[in-house]
């Protein structure tokens, strides 16, 4: 009955809640019945197969074509009759599909008026894939697993940025480690699929809807002034610069940038190695900037908005796919202001001793930015990059330097 009932779910009269003159059928001499039905060293197996299959004839829930001359002895084929498929799916004991599909857009539905449209676009195909009776690679079994993905997509809107994965978990569940053991695996996916941005770790991906496994740190030296909760900091009084967290950034205030340029620095070796540079206000931007140096990015940008032009920016990262894609990132924050250091050919050519090969599959990655003209300025150093296979981390090159 389970492997009936599992080809009449897969079929179009299913799909489409239509009645069709095409059973579901079973070759007993092709289905994993066979081996016991005709196990010629225990004929009681084969006994009991008749006898279940004359029972749910009987029923009016199958039919069977037994051999000629040999009825009610030795079945050939068993057909579903899909009138009777609810009786069926009790003496299978099995939980009807559509049940199923109905509890799960029940539960998908509160996510149908979500205020982010990545979330509601998901929603939608999803839903679009239930009414067609598909499941979308859903875990139709899990239904109190969606349960938590839907309460936590609908809290995630309205919490602090930066909030702890487990007081999180806390907050929704009274468990502070469900959130990691149930939704987080799968929340990671549906970012990394339907999200509007593309990053380079799962740290990332969870800060961008404002979760953090431990609070961020911004840090950030050199030439400028700054107020904090109505304290003023002078940044070259403080050996090696601030570290502070997304609530103390939020309490900031930017009196005066004396610098001559902003440098931002994808690498933490290499924020050190540059951090005493003259006449410099020194960024660390960590990857993808999370909410916290977001932040104070944002508030340098109202500043230098007030003077434009008089401070010179640059970002230096890796060079690599992900180092390209952060520094048209950081663009949002400086516009056409915004300048490689250390990022160019000319570099690359000359510290190609220090990099490590990269594969195939990296290559085509690092080939599609070619086709997108948000990245039309970095054509050379990406082709020279696909022309050596060779990446470099920022920090060996700053090392080099600054040696």
């Amino acid at each position: 009955m389970s492997l009936l009932i599992q080809k009449y779910e897969q079929s179009k009269g299913f799909r489409e809640s239509i009645r069709t003159s095409r059973r579901p059928q079973l070759m007993i001499k092709d289905s994993p019945l066979a081996n016991d039905y005709y196990d010629e060293t225990n004929y009681e197996k084969h006994k009991m197969i008749n006898e279940t299959m004359i029972y749910l004839s009987d029923q009016g829930v199958i039919d069977v074509k037994w051999a000629k001359f040999l009825d009610k002895q030795q079945a050939e084929r068993v057909y579903l009759n899909t009138d009777q498929i609810r009786k069926a799916y009790i003496l299978a004991d099995l939980e009807p599909k559509n049940d199923k599909i109905q509890r799960l857009q029940d539960i998908l539905s509160q996510l149908s008026n979500h205020p982010w449209p990545w979330v509601k676009n998901w929603w939608q195909e999803i839903n679009n894939n239930l009414l067609q009776r598909k499941t979308g690679n859903l875990d139709m079994d899990d239904p109190q697993g969606y349960k938590d993905l839907v309460t936590s997509l609908i809290a995630l809107p309205n919490i602090p940025d930066s909030t702890t994965i487990r007081v999180f978990s806390q907050m929704l569940f009274g468990d502070s480690k469900r959130f990691e053991r149930v939704v987080q695996k799968r929340l990671l996916s549906l970012i990394k699929h339907y999200g509007e941005e593309e990053f380079d770790s799962p740290e990332e991906y969870l800060d961008s809807v404002g979760l953090v496994s431990n609070p961020k740190m911004v840090l950030f030296a050199g030439d400028a002034e700054i107020t904090i909760n109505g304290s003023l900091i002078n940044l070259k009084s403080i050996p090696e610069g601030l570290g502070v967290t997304l609530a103390a950034v939020n309490q900031i205030d930017i009196n005066s940038i004396t610098a001559s340029q902003i440098l931002c620095v994808e690498n933490l070796t290499s924020y050190y190695d540059l951090i005493h540079i003259d006449d410099s206000l020194i960024i660390y931007i960590g990857g993808f900037p999370h909410k916290g140096t977001q932040k104070l990015l944002s508030k340098i940008k109202n500043y230098l908005e007030k003077a434009p032009g008089q401070i010179k920016i640059y970002h230096t990262g890796d060079f690599d796919y992900g180092g390209i894609r952060i520094f048209e990132y950081l663009r949002q924050y400086f516009y056409t202001d915004l300048q490689p250091y250390f990022m160019d050919v000319a570099t690359y050519e000359t510290n190609l001793d220090l990099g490590t090969p990269f594969n195939t599959d990296y290559a085509e990655k690092l080939s599609a930015l070619l086709e997108n003209p948000q990245y039309s300025a970095w054509e050379d150093l990406i082709k020279d990059m696909l022309k050596h296979r060779i990446k470099l981390e920022q920090e060996t090159i700053i090392l080099r330097k600054v040696l």
